[in-house]
């Protein structure tokens, strides 16, 4: 229900059900809660990037700890679970570190810049946004001016116009760069040119002005081809103790602090254990979990089937001069059972829709006496939970919840699970 804090009084008109609830629309709040906050977002009401900022911060997480300890129990059936143990974010605004902004140009000419609206495709425009890293916010300005005084091909579905979609902009904390991407369904990268130099007038630190090129008509934002217009396909990071190579479509959670204090969670984790097990990292990505693993003496083996992440692995791997680590470019689906044994130390770091049943079924075969569960999705965690028989092969030793993503719902949980049924 938007709009309205647990434990608040207000009129709501039902709009249609689903098994066990109901979804509906605030159209009168009658009693106020003492937790309800004024948006610094002048657009909050309208724009789908943020839900909660009308909830004060300090109640975000006790709100999102409650959600993810309901899915378990609701979703997974788990009883007798441990108390999470809830990390609470060093920043609640500016910690995004990358935004992709949809961008439209109608009848008129004129332009459209912005996220969509809550359960549409309608724009709303915004020059800033206050959860978005200042350098990201401070360049916003500049490339919608550029873009409504210069001619770029803007695509338009409705009159066959092919052209840019969106704009990609990310940067780094450790060396205040910036890579700003524009994503079309054709080539633009001459017309990007004469922008160019504009844009490095403008805008400070760009590392980058690349052209991505996503010909396909999906749900996909990013495409295959990346065109330099100017400067290199990537941006430079630190990451713990770790120097780091993100590219155009690299995963690369975007608000640092908190991903780093997941990624120690693990890291004093693992080091309660025998200092000769292997690690086996699957979903790696560009190797943000496993490189600090490695470079503290473990042997590790990150499977990943994203090409350009894993080309990022390894020359993080050499960056770093770290040697006691493989990447492996393929399926997770095909290679664990190749590679998983029983005293392996198992991360897992899937992608929103969990875990494939496969998946669940090699884990339950192969017995790995430690797992690390890393979940942006509490419901998909809680049912391979449940599919992993937590509770008889396996016990919950500790549940962590971070807030990878404030004035949103969504929330980071880390689990950690102990084989008991060998």
């Amino acid at each position: 229900m938007d709009g309205i804090i647990p434990g608040e009084i207000g009129k709501i008109e039902l709009t249609f059900s689903k098994k066990n609830y109901w979804f509906g629309i605030l159209i009168e709040l009658q009693e106020r809660s003492l937790k309800r906050a004024k948006p610094v977002c002048t657009v909050f009401k309208k724009c789908g990037g943020c839900s909660i900022q009308h909830i004060k911060s300090k109640y975000h997480m006790n709100l999102k700890s409650k959600m993810v300890m309901d899915a378990f129990t609701r979703i997974g059936h788990l009883s007798n679970l441990p108390e999470p143990y809830i990390h609470i974010p060093h920043e609640y605004l500016s910690y995004r570190n990358k935004t992709i902004i949809p961008v439209k140009r109608d009848n008129s000419n004129i332009l459209s810049m912005g996220y969509f609206e809550r359960n549409s495709h309608q724009i709303v425009n915004f020059d800033s946004c206050p959860i978005l890293n200042r350098n990201i916010t401070s360049s916003l300005p500049y490339i919608r001016r550029l873009l409504s005084l210069n001619y770029i091909p803007i695509n338009d579905d409705s009159n066959h116009i092919k052209g840019l979609k969106h704009i990609g902009i990310r940067t780094s904390t450790f060396s205040n760069e910036i890579m700003i991407i524009f994503i079309s369904n054709i080539d633009i990268s001459l017309d990007l040119n004469k922008l160019a130099n504009k844009l490095l007038v403008d805008i400070k630190n760009i590392s980058g002005i690349i052209n991505n090129i996503q010909p396909q008509n999906t749900n996909t934002i990013f495409g295959n081809t990346s065109n330099i217009v100017y400067g290199r396909k990537f941006i430079i990071e630190k990451f713990i103790n770790i120097f780091i190579q993100l590219g155009v479509t690299s995963f690369f959670q975007v608000n640092l602090t908190e991903a780093e204090k997941a990624v120690n969670s693990i890291i004093n984790n693992v080091s309660e254990l025998d200092s000769r097990i292997t690690i086996l990292d699957l979903y790696c990505g560009i190797g943000t979990i496993s490189l600090p693993l490695a470079k503290l003496g473990y042997k590790v083996i990150g499977i990943e089937n994203n090409s350009e992440s894993v080309y990022y692995a390894n020359k993080n791997k050499v960056i770093n001069n770290i040697l006691n680590i493989e990447f492996i470019l393929d399926d997770v689906n095909l290679l664990l059972e190749k590679y998983l044994h029983k005293k392996n130390y198992l991360i897992l770091d899937p992608p929103r829709k969990g875990l494939t049943n496969l998946l669940i079924n090699i884990i339950l075969d192969k017995k790995p006496q430690n797992i690390a569960y890393l979940s942006c999705n509490p419901s998909t965690l809680a049912r391979d939970l449940s599919l992993l028989k937590v509770g008889d092969t396996y016990s919950i030793t500790s549940i962590e919840t971070f807030d990878f993503f404030p004035q949103t719902m969504h929330v980071e949980v880390l689990v950690f699970l102990k084989l008991t049924k060998f």
